[in-house]
């Protein structure tokens, strides 16, 4: 199954809002959404599962060739063919998210890993 992850860059994260949960964001920034703009794509490949938990544990315990962010943590999102999902403080909650609005790196190379 094709897995995304995508991380807020601090370069854009003007409101200092990377890290918080998804209500803390909320109320941070008044609004009931979460910024697409804000995020990077770092992480986009075909995993064995499409087990959020499963896919927090193995993006924090092992490092994955072709992910080129820091462990998985609160704020991440991950889009599977179920959806999008924030990683929130317990958890994970779907959320509207629209890739379109993320970046992705220019110079990246493409890697068939086997």
């Amino acid at each position: 199954m094709r897995v995304k992850i995508y991380q807020m860059n601090a370069d854009r994260d003007r409101h200092l809002i990377k890290f918080l949960g998804l209500e803390s964001m909320k109320k941070f920034m008044g609004v009931d959404s979460v910024d697409s703009s804000l995020y990077d794509e770092v992480f986009n490949a075909e995993l064995d599962t499409d087990n959020l938990e499963e896919i927090y544990t193995r993006f924090n315990t092992e490092k994955h060739p072709l992910h080129r962010g820091h462990a998985l943590s609160v704020s991440d999102v991950v889009v599977t063919d179920k959806g999008a999902f924030f990683c929130d403080s317990v958890g994970f909650k779907q959320i509207e998210f629209d890739e379109s609005q993320t970046q992705k790196p220019e110079n990246l190379m493409r890697v068939l890993y086997v």
